[in-house]
């Protein structure tokens, strides 16, 4: 008996000693006090060109919430402006505010606007609270502001739209969910769920209003906000890939769901398929395939790239400058007092007059002879006029592939310039759906396209084409809101999916000489005299472990009795040697990332100001994984009161120091 209860405890335990964390249901009774979704869903696309907004009440079906307009697609754009009859500071998104910027306004310069602010998170790998964005003003402002105030607009708008609907749904009784880029890393993602809990998402409290000022603050007036002060009921938000809720979407679809699907008709339930997801600012790609009891399993790490529609608006916007007028940072356009409507008469030029010409060029069909008008800002055309005329004269003389329509105000791009403009966005999806059919293995005999950018028939055809007729190619109908439809039925069904990486802490064990892993540097006495063997590596979960959402991983800390927070360095390595998270020389080993802190506040003093004996300090500590975050949550042993937890990704190991 004595040796089978020896074995057993091997069994718990990882090669350095550290006791294996247990796996439990989230239906077992010891988690009757963990919080559980709820059944009405409200999903945000927060893309870099366009948002878009579902929701979902119960099991029934997915429906679009029209932002402005009717319209269910509308621009990621926020403008800060001064109201003309009350003189104060106002916000807008989408339509409305582009519209206002591109007025040309005599108050424009007052304004201050912003544009495909998510690219600063895709761009900057080391994000933090600090980041920040420049408006339209060139000034600095902080990132996660900024999301925030376009998340408050939308969270306001939605409001609206269910008060007008006789008050039957309450935006209270939901519960949110923020799709994101799949190739993100934990600190972008951990900012943008900072920023929903600046705009309010998941609270009716209105400090946001209280302590955010406007005009807003650049980052050289004022301290980046204290981001904790409204973090409300983290639970009632969840983050979830991009590529895997359009594919959660693509699961259901039905062949009169399809606009384009080449020469195949009906469509395959089982199998390994592909979602390409492309967006305006990035292409992501994953593999999946449908599992017997109908869930969705993910096959592997997302592959990514930052290069999606607006890679061939800049394209057009490098050979207007470089090959049209000679000024390739339009030195001369933006020159003058009027450099704000300038800036404004670009943007409407690449987001809406050439973005009409992209997709003209990329639904018709290919024919040397095509040539694609371009509309052109009356105040480039005049500007640019003697570059112009001289450009003109020399097409003439040499039949260039761009002419130019003087009468109509046009640039007419003939269809190999269309082609290379498209070349470099073409040849990054097709490298990414490679790498990922090579990175699994498997067969694919489906490839979803997806995203506002994913519609366009001349990629769909030249990936036709790439695979010779082997891989089926679809378009789905309304193909650029399968994203957030997807992530209302994600939030239900969840996804199946492998660890990505060992995940772990670092902590103390008992010393054992018979453990040839153990080192005698590594080895102290503590006050009782017991030996420990110290800055051992506790892995909670092991890189391809199966994770799914009706599991968790419960582990226990005593908190400390001189602090308010216990903070825990959590690290994530891809080996499964690393035994220690120092080395003998006292560095990180290299293989061994620090991801950040797990953070959780108790309060251990008792009503006279002493503390509570260490035995009543314990905690019990819940650790989700099955998600695209690391969710915590915490309570006391002893009383099972809950205390607040979260994973912190974004702060500083200097800002950690200053707040203990």
């Amino acid at each position: 008996l004595r040796k089978s209860l020896v074995s057993m405890a091997e069994v718990d335990k990882f090669p350095n000693g550290t006791v294996k964390v247990d796996r439990v249901a989230k239906s077992d009774p010891k988690l009757s006090w963990y919080p559980c979704s709820r059944s009405d869903v409200i999903t945000i696309d927060f893309g870099t060109s366009t948002l878009a907004v579902a929701y979902r009440v119960g099991d029934g079906q997915v429906k679009d919430l029209p932002i402005q307009r009717s319209e269910r697609n509308v621009p990621s754009v926020l403008i800060i402006k001064p109201d003309r009859k009350t003189g104060l500071f106002v916000t807008d998104i989408g339509i409305n505010a582009l519209e206002q910027y591109s007025k040309q306004m005599s108050d424009i310069s007052k304004c201050v606007f912003f544009n495909k602010v998510k690219l600063e998170l895709q761009h900057n790998q080391d994000v933090n609270r600090t980041s920040s964005v420049k408006g339209s003003d060139g000034k600095k402002y902080y990132l996660v502001e900024v999301i925030g105030l376009i998340l408050k607009n939308l969270k306001e708008i939605i409001e609206r739209y269910f008060e007008t609907r006789g008050g039957l749904c309450k935006i209270e009784e939901f519960d949110w969910v923020i799709t994101v880029p799949a190739l993100w890393g934990e600190r972008a993602r951990d900012m943008m769920r900072e920023a929903a809990y600046v705009a309010g998402l998941c609270s009716n409290i209105p400090k946001w209003n209280k302590l955010l000022k406007l005009p807003l603050q650049t980052v050289e007036t004022h301290e980046p906000m204290q981001v904790k002060e409204f973090e409300c009921n983290p639970e009632r938000l969840s983050l979830v890939f991009e590529p895997e809720a359009a594919a959660t979407w693509c699961k259901h679809l039905t062949p009169d769901s399809v606009q384009d699907c080449g020469e195949t008709t009906g469509l395959l339930t089982t199998g390994c398929f592909l979602t390409v997801d492309i967006g305006g600012g990035t292409i992501d790609v994953t593999a999946h395939q449908v599992e017997r009891d109908g869930r969705m399993k993910v096959y592997n790490l997302p592959c990514g790239k930052i290069c999606g529609g607006t890679t061939v608006n800049q394209a057009f916007r490098t050979f207007l400058g470089k090959e049209i007028v000679h000024d390739e940072a339009f030195t001369k356009y933006f020159s003058g007092n009027d450099g704000f409507m300038r800036d404004a008469e670009l943007l409407g030029l690449l987001d809406d007059k050439f973005e009409e010409t992209k997709k003209e060029f990329a639904d018709s069909s290919s024919n040397d002879t095509n040539y694609y008008a371009v509309e052109m800002p009356p105040s480039f055309l005049t500007i640019y006029e003697d570059e112009l005329q001289t450009f003109k004269q020399k097409s003439i003389d040499d039949g260039d592939d761009v002419e130019y329509d003087e009468c109509g105000g046009q640039l007419c791009v003939s269809e190999r310039v269309m082609q290379n403009l498209f070349a470099y966005c073409l040849e990054e999806i097709k490298q990414c759906t490679d790498e990922t059919m090579d990175a699994i293995g498997k067969r694919v005999d489906i490839i979803y396209l997806v995203g506002g950018f994913g519609g366009c028939r001349y990629i769909a055809e030249h990936m036709r084409l790439h695979y010779h007729g082997k891989v089926i190619v679809i378009i789905p109908v309304e193909q650029e809101l399968a994203v957030v439809r997807g992530a209302c039925l994600q939030h239900r069904d969840g996804v199946l999916r492998e660890a990505d990486a060992t995940y772990g802490i670092g902590t103390n064990v008992p010393f054992d000489e018979l453990n040839h892993i153990h080192r005698n540097g590594e080895q102290y006495i503590d006050s009782d005299g017991r030996r420990w063997c110290a800055n051992l590596f506790q892995p909670y979960i092991q890189i391809h472990d199966g994770l799914d959402p009706d599991h968790v991983y419960i582990t226990t800390f005593t908190g400390s009795a001189n602090k308010t927070i216990l903070r825990v360095n959590l690290y994530s390595t891809l080996k499964t040697t690393v035994h220690y998270i120092r080395d003998q020389n006292g560095s990180k080993p290299h293989s061994l990332r620090h991801l950040g802190w797990l953070n959780i506040e108790h309060n251990v003093k008792l009503a006279d100001g002493k503390d509570l004996h260490w035995s009543k300090r314990r905690l019990e500590v819940v650790l989700d994984f099955s998600s695209i975050e690391i969710l915590v949550h915490a309570r006391f042993v002893d009383n099972g009161k809950r205390v607040k937890a979260s994973a912190d990704f974004l702060s500083t190991l200097k800002k950690i120091e200053n707040l203990r």
